[in-house]
């Protein structure tokens, strides 16, 4: 049996926050969905640093449960975004798909992405793509965080719009980022035109 501190975090839950604290700095707040789920799923919200000049939004509690990921896909994983503006409509958005696995017994990976409303009032984006990190360490989380002996791998939520991600089925994903010529944006920018327009 895991026993929870009075807080009722797990060493599972300390071990995770200690990582995002030396990777992303010390979180500012964190978002409790309203709708429970197993395994229990929250995002903390970062504040931006003199390294990182955005928030950080990162979900913690995908990885407790493995995912029923093929071989050689990874099996725990936790999700990430970077903003000028948190806001809790974006942070519903990164937790309901890391409930995704848990929910629809299926598993998420680089490229997969996932129809979930428009990220922000009348933005045209209402997909998440998901992507490696572009920046480090958080591509490499997989080697500061394991449980139960297996690397946590972070997938970037990268928000496109309904075009985008019917380009993306049609000709790929790497296809899909090829069309942003001048660099895929790192924060979220809620009303950017379609790259495929």
């Amino acid at each position: 049996m895991v026993m929870a501190d009075e807080l009722g975090h797990t060493p599972i839950v300390r071990r995770r926050e200690d990582v995002y604290e030396l990777l992303f700095g010390r979180y500012e707040t964190v978002y409790h969905p309203p709708v429970d789920v197993l395994p229990h799923i929250d995002v903390y919200v970062h504040a931006p640093t003199a390294e990182r000049v955005f928030f950080t939004l990162v979900t913690g509690g995908m990885s407790d449960a493995a995912m029923s990921a093929p071989t050689g896909a990874p099996r725990r994983a936790e999700l990430v975004a970077y903003t000028s503006e948190p806001t809790k409509l974006l942070a519903q958005k990164l937790a309901g798909l890391a409930a995704t696995p848990y929910d629809q017994s299926t598993w998420l990976g680089w490229g997969h992405s996932s129809d979930c409303g428009p990220i922000a009032p009348s933005s045209p984006l209402e997909a998440l793509l998901l992507l490696e990190p572009p920046i480090q360490p958080d591509a490499s989380l997989g080697s500061y965080l394991e449980i139960e002996a297996e690397p946590v791998d972070l997938f970037w939520a990268f928000p496109i719009t309904a075009k985008e991600r019917d380009y993306k089925v049609e000709h790929g994903t790497a296809a899909l980022l090829g069309l942003f010529t001048e660099g895929v944006p790192l924060t979220v920018e809620p009303h950017r035109s379609d790259i495929t327009a």
